[in-house]
């Protein structure tokens, strides 16, 4: 009896040794889970690659950069300038046959 005793103890003593290791294993896993909810998301880092263009802007010298701006500058106000001498005499034109119209061809309801 005390052969099947010792088996019987020795049994238990396995399986609650197997139990605590069970239990201490599945405590590991869920703390990893928790820790890996917890930290934030990781983004793969890009090194920044120069272009070209900005290459060969940041080689010329600011006294050029400003010309460019200034010539630029000229370019568009001349093109405003040609766009508004077309415009101003249609406008005027325009005005005068709209008053011409309305001073003798509506009023001849007679």
């Amino acid at each position: 009896m005390a052969s099947g005793n010792n088996n019987e103890d020795d049994l238990r003593r396995r399986e609650v040794e197997l139990r605590q290791k069970e239990q201490e294993i599945r405590l590991r896993e869920l703390e990893l889970e928790l820790n890996k909810t917890m930290e934030p998301p990781v983004s793969p880092t890009v090194k920044h690659v120069e272009t070209k263009k900005k290459n060969w802007l940041s080689k010329i010298p600011k006294f050029a950069k400003f010309g460019a701006m200034v010539f630029g500058s000229f370019l568009v106000v001349v093109i405003t300038w040609k766009i508004a001498a077309l415009l101003v005499p249609m406008i005027i034109v325009g005005a005068i046959a709209f008053i011409g119209y309305k001073l003798y061809l509506e009023g001849d309801d007679a």
